[in-house]
């Protein structure tokens, strides 16, 4: 666990030297992003057997962690639906080395960067960012759905073309300002995510979505409505994609079907975050010219940000009488938050009730992941495994 703390505290320090530090020096603030980086990738890279996806030995019933499909496809023609991105990146690093390790490094690397490169031009606060990604656990997740957090990570970049500005530099200045509006660069991400995990497609549906700006009453309207949508969608996930490999998940007689589970914990750190984000607009009222109350005004991000949020809940309470698999859509949009909580703080006006609400959001994450993470054994990356722990074990290192 050690190691986890020590790269969360170095990584988040880095990054905030480079937002508070280094005004003015952009070159500086680069190369603290890039050590960042390398702090998050050097565990990532390194880390041996641990992941529930990273081998076999933790399954049964004919799963294959990457380990073992590392090795499947380096000599044989991909099974159908396998996602072009992976198979690729197998067969060509196979030309070089048959150690699977090569794989993890660099998928974790391609995450990383773009999770980053998100925080840093997308987020007012990426410092803030930054330390949700880690005590929020999405970089313990990383370790085990690592095909699809490289498409959350390309999704998290594609949300720079919903319409709103884009912020650059080591720390929300502001940049080009306008509309920034682009269904071809978004969709370009999109895809990008796709060809690791195709189920991020779903994301060209969710674009007609950010044209909305959602006040409370609207998320709400917005909430009820993806509830009702979720349970009419099982019928046509049965109807549709019933021979394929997401149908099987969706029909009870399938050897992959797992039947519903309400997972509690979910549910409140959802519906918290949704809450939140549609209470603190409220709290970020400022005066005008007339020494009115005026709101914070509206934007393209922050509203689609206020969908992810809209979306996680939802597909979580649906979670009560859906199959299980459909966890892994709402995992699509939960990490959204890291780039919604710095927006939502920006929004609320006194600086110390501010500090108070960024110091309650990091200590609960802190405290939910380390009841689900290091009591619950989620994700199963504790205790730290490296290959030089392997190397030792082997007697090949002295």
């Amino acid at each position: 666990m050690l190691v986890y703390l020590d790269t969360g505290a170095v990584a988040i320090a880095l990054v905030a030297a480079a937002q508070y530090a280094c005004n003015g020096r952009p070159r500086a603030a680069r190369l603290l992003w890039v050590a960042a980086f390398a702090v998050l990738l050097a565990p990532a890279a390194l880390r041996y057997d641990i992941g529930v996806d990273y081998s076999a030995t933790m399954f049964t019933s004919g799963y294959l962690g990457y380990w073992q499909l590392y090795h499947l496809y380096a000599g044989q023609p991909p099974a159908p639906g396998m996602d072009p991105g992976f198979y690729l990146l197998i067969r060509v690093l196979n030309l070089f080395t048959d150690n699977p390790q090569w794989m993890f490094a660099i998928m974790s690397a391609a995450t990383y960067a773009l999770v980053l490169r998100a925080c840093r031009r997308l987020s007012p606060s990426p410092v803030f960012s930054v330390t949700l990604f880690l005590v929020a656990g999405f970089y313990f997740e990383s370790y085990n759905i690592a095909r699809q957090w490289f498409a959350i990570a390309c999704v998290m970049n594609a949300l720079e073309w919903v319409g709103d500005e884009r912020l650059v530099g080591s720390g929300g200045v502001a940049g080009e300002s306008g509309s920034r509006r682009s269904f071809v660069r978004y969709a370009a991400w999109v895809v990008l995510g796709a060809t690791m995990h195709v189920s991020c497609l779903l994301w060209l549906a969710v674009w007609p979505l950010t044209r909305l700006r959602l006040t409370p009453g609207r998320a709400c309207a917005c909430l009820a409505g993806f509830l009702v949508l979720a349970f009419a969608g099982v019928f046509v996930v049965q109807t549709f994609f019933g021979q394929t490999r997401f149908g099987l998940y969706f029909d009870p007689s399938s050897p992959v079907y797992a039947g519903a589970n309400l997972r509690v914990n979910a549910v409140v750190t959802a519906g918290f975050t949704w809450l939140f984000a549609l209470v603190a607009p409220r709290l970020g009222r400022r005066e005008d010219e007339r020494g009115e109350r005026a709101a914070a005004p509206q934007s393209a991000l922050y509203s689609t940000l206020v969908l992810c949020a809209t979306l996680t809940l939802a597909i979580d309470l649906s979670e009560a009488a859906l199959p299980a698999i459909v966890d892994r859509v709402a995992r699509y949009f939960a990490p959204m938050l890291i780039l919604l909580m710095p927006r939502v703080l920006a929004r609320v006006d006194d600086v110390h009730l501010r500090r108070i609400f960024t110091a309650l959001i990091i200590v609960a994450w802190l405290a939910a992941t380390y009841v689900q993470v290091v009591r619950g054994g989620q994700y199963g990356v504790v205790p730290y495994q490296s290959v030089f722990g392997e190397l030792s074990r082997a007697g090949m290192l002295s």
